[in-house]
């Protein structure tokens, strides 16, 4: 899907595993990784569909969904 292992080993060679021991970072950042596509198609329901009648930027300047 979005993480495959090409990107997997990319990763390794910028986190490289001790001996003995996992890369907590590595694997954080493969398990929270999401597939674009699927990202995408959530914000096209979104947006399509009517759910959202305005952005609405809160104090620190982050858009906010008011439906």
């Amino acid at each position: 899907m979005g993480f495959d292992d090409e990107d997997f080993d990319l990763m390794l060679k910028e986190f490289p595993q001790k001996e003995n021991c996992r890369s907590d970072t590595l694997y954080a950042l493969a398990g929270n990784s999401i597939v674009f596509q699927e990202l995408e198609a959530i914000f096209e329901v979104i947006l399509n569909e009517d759910y959202v009648t305005e952005f609405v930027a809160d104090s620190t300047g982050q858009l906010q969904l008011i439906c």
